[in-house]
């Protein structure tokens, strides 16, 4: 079985789109806990994520960034079969796509996003990684961040009309490594 998460409620098939990887994919996930990630509005500036061992892990890029994106927002779990799914095609292994459209087997309603994680966290199901000031985490943080900045070509307009992001590029100072990171020419 394998899980997506929608916003969307009563959905009979899901339908391709084209997201971040320029192809029209359905997208699904073998952990419901991470496909549950996907049900709220976030970018990969909010937190970043990953699974370790079937084990969602959340980082927070900034102080509380998990309960801002989550807390009091619902969406919509759907359960798929697994045919027609592949892994490879998107550089994140835990995601698996679809070209075509695929029928939902079921779906499951989450009134609270937050609440989810908190309790999957509490039973070993999500590891939410809290941000922190520790040199160990800013520097992952660095790292993460601002490839990211690089890969999306972001200028240092788009850096500074971003809350988000211009106050890591504050914080980080103007190292050669920071230079590096947003130089985009």
């Amino acid at each position: 079985m394998l899980y997506h998460g929608s916003k969307e409620q009563g959905l009979r098939y899901l339908e391709p789109h084209v997201s971040t990887h320029g192809k029209s994919y359905v997208y699904a996930i073998n952990n419901k806990i991470t496909a549950a990630c996907f049900g709220a509005s976030h970018d990969d500036f909010d937190f970043l994520m990953d699974e370790i061992d079937g084990v969602p892990h959340l980082y927070e890029c900034y102080p509380n960034s998990i309960e801002k994106v989550y807390e009091g927002k619902s969406c919509y779990i759907y359960e798929v079969s697994e045919e027609g799914f592949i892994v490879g095609k998107t550089g994140w292994s835990a995601e698996l796509v679809c070209e075509h459209e695929v029928p939902v087997i079921n779906e499951d309603y989450v009134k609270d996003l937050y609440a989810l994680l908190k309790e999957a966290e509490r039973q070993g199901k999500c590891v939410i990684h809290y941000y922190s000031e520790e040199t160990k985490y800013r520097d992952m943080l660095k790292e993460q961040l601002g490839a990211r900045i690089k890969a999306f070509k972001l200028t240092d307009e788009q850096i500074q009309n971003d809350p988000r992001l211009k106050r890591f590029m504050e914080e980080i100072g103007d190292s050669d490594e920071t230079e590096e990171c947003i130089d985009c020419s």
